[in-house]
Order: structure tokens, then sequence, then C-alpha cells
């Protein structure tokens, strides 16, 4: 059964099966603000933003160069907790 692996599926695959995990635990936490249904992915970084804003800032702020914050517009909920 074996065959060549096609790179883009499977990372693709291992993304989507990531990304349920992280939206099963979020939907059992009760994870939810008043804007859920208005947040998609950021266009910056590309984090799905109904995980990100509930991850702790300095989780995130520990995986970012300083050279990054700069890409972030001024209203940009990172650089205001920062």
């Amino acid at each position: 059964m074996n065959r060549t692996a096609k790179w883009r599926e499977l990372l693709k695959e291992s993304f989507a099966t990531t990304l349920l995990a992280y939206e099963r635990l979020r939907r059992k936490h009760k994870f939810v603000t008043p804007n859920d249904k208005d947040l998609g992915v950021c266009h910056v970084c590309g984090c799905f933003l109904l995980l990100k804003v509930h991850t702790p800032l300095k989780t995130i702020t520990d995986h970012m160069e300083e050279s990054e914050y700069g890409e972030f517009p001024a209203n940009c909920w990172i650089l205001k907790e920062k």
C-alpha cells in the first residue's frame, strides 16, 4: 500500500486535523466572544482568529520577532495588549 507522498495533501490533512482538534477544545471549554461570527483569518500572520484571541498573549509574543510587530496595523489588539 506504499505510494509516493504528495506533500501538499499531507500538509493539508495534518493542518486540518490539528485545526479541528483545537476547534473542539475551543467549543468544549466555551472559549467564545460576542464577535465569533465576524472572526476569520488574520491577513498579517495567517492565524485563525477564533483560536488566536484565546491564546495567552505571552504565548503569542514569545513566538514573534520584534520586527514582526511593525507588520500589524496600529489598531491591532496584539499591539494594544503588548
